[in-house]
């Protein structure tokens, strides 16, 4: 014979909604916590990104801490930039995917190629009236794809540079091996001269070959590490949320869903064995 002691049931089913429940409020005031920062710091302050209309929207990722690290112990560089290919020829389109970062929100990323000209950005909404000059918001998130055309033959030696407010930057782990970049061409950190506590942390991109269209044979499928520019991004944004996720909270509702089911055969088979 089953036993079923309903009580029980009814207990265990409510500590499980309470459950989930508070890791949907714990998800949410962490992400507010963070974003909160944005504001804390004075982000938003006139003269800086307030002058994007309707508003600008905190950004997480936009901060050294959070934009260029794995993980909070922010002891190693996850900003990366990998090409399509590894050949190309004069007038093909050059796609860059470049990811970064642990947290989400908009940030800027722009491409350099061997002189230091910009070839491609992401950069949002800009108000150039601001006190720094060209504060912008609101752009694309991490995950994001940016293309540009070949134009120049040989060897290509390009740079991608996350841009943002340098928080944590002078710790052990800020920057690449502490090391500084002297121009854009070069890895490491390179502060803004033009907008305190700001800069871009710099990686340079694996080389690729760019050929003469009649001598050349491009368009070679690549998988090693690169970045071309474009000037048409598009991303993948994650919505905002702290260091709880989505999966997380779905499995325990998942598993919340397989209980219910199986209280509810119980309860039927107990009720066959009371007639």
């Amino acid at each position: 014979m089953i036993h079923v002691d309903k009580n029980k049931l009814k207990s265990r089913l409510t500590i499980l909604v309470f459950g989930v429940f508070g890791l949907f409020i714990a998800w949410m005031s962490d992400a507010s916590a963070f974003e909160s920062f944005f504001s804390s710091e004075g982000c938003a302050d006139a003269g800086c990104h307030d002058g994007v209309a309707p508003a600008t929207i905190p950004t997480c990722n936009g901060c050294h801490a959070h934009g260029t690290h794995s993980n909070s112990a922010k002891d190693n560089l996850n900003f990366t930039a990998i090409t399509d290919a590894t050949t190309y020829d004069v007038g093909d389109t050059i796609t860059i995917d470049v990811d970064g970062g642990y947290r989400t929100d908009w940030v800027r990323v722009t491409i350099y190629d061997g002189s230091g000209s910009i070839v491609a950005q992401s950069k949002g909404a800009c108000d150039s009236t601001t006190s720094s000059g060209n504060a912008c918001s609101n752009g694309d998130s991490m995950s994001m794809s940016l293309t540009a055309i070949a134009n120049t033959t040989g060897t290509q030696m390009w740079t991608a540079a996350w841009y943002g407010n340098n928080n944590d930057i002078g710790s052990s782990s800020g920057g690449v091996n502490g090391t500084q970049a002297m121009s854009v061409t070069e890895q490491g950190w390179l502060p803004d001269a033009t907008n305190a506590n700001h800069g871009e942390e710099i990686v340079t991109i694996t080389a690729f070959t760019v050929n003469d269209a009649t001598t050349g044979s491009g368009g070679s499928g690549g998988t090693t590490g690169g970045t071309t520019g474009g000037t048409t991004p598009t991303s993948s944004s994650s919505s905002g949320g702290g260091s709880l996720s989505w999966p997380l909270i779905v499995m325990v509702l998942i598993a919340i869903a397989a209980m219910l089911l199986r209280d509810r055969r119980l309860e039927q088979e107990l009720a066959k064995i009371k007639k």
